[in-house]
């Protein structure tokens, strides 16, 4: 290995140390907009259930039209369920600040050479942990776009309602 520049090594730890910690609180804060988004496509379903989807007329007659509406946006539920679940299940994202491990594979270096191991463990870090921040985003953009989905479905099926079709 080529000799070490301490100064190099501590501006590059200090500017990398803190990354996974920064990446664990983006995933909390990725986890917390899930929730919201799950908390509104709940909302327009719970709203879209106490709909009135009954078309005018006497008598008064389930639009057929209407009730397929909010049976496809229920469906579309599901998904954003679906999508919160797999966002919100326990993931193992990595740290770097274990004591535990840096003493039984550290005890005998040098400052030198931890600063060059919590460098590599950080950066190892971060690959695992951007690949789990990653498929949170992916899952909370579609979370995002099959809300919106059901939205328009359920609006739809009120005017569908309401205008007897």
């Amino acid at each position: 290995m080529a000799k070490l520049n301490p100064k190099t090594l501590k501006l590059i730890l200090d500017w990398v140390g803190d990354v996974p910690d920064r990446q664990l609180k983006d995933a909390e804060y990725l986890n917390s907009k899930m929730v919201q988004v799950f908390t509104a496509a709940s909302a327009v379903m719970g709203l879209a259930g106490f709909s009135n989807t009954v078309a005018p007329g006497n008598p008064p007659h389930p639009s057929a039209a209407a009730t397929a509406l909010v049976a496809l946006a229920f469906l579309l539920y599901l998904g954003v369920a679906l999508h919160a679940f797999l966002h919100l299940r326990n993931q193992k994202m990595a740290a770097v600040r274990d004591p535990d491990q840096i003493w039984t594979k550290l005890w005998d270096a040098t400052e030198d050479q931890i600063r060059h191991s919590l460098i590599a463990a950080t950066a190892e870090a971060f690959k695992t942990n951007k690949a789990v921040l990653d498929g949170k985003t992916d899952r909370i953009q579609g979370a995002l776009f099959l809300t919106g989905l059901e939205t328009a479905l359920a609006t739809l099926a009120l005017i569908v309602a309401r205008i007897g079709f």
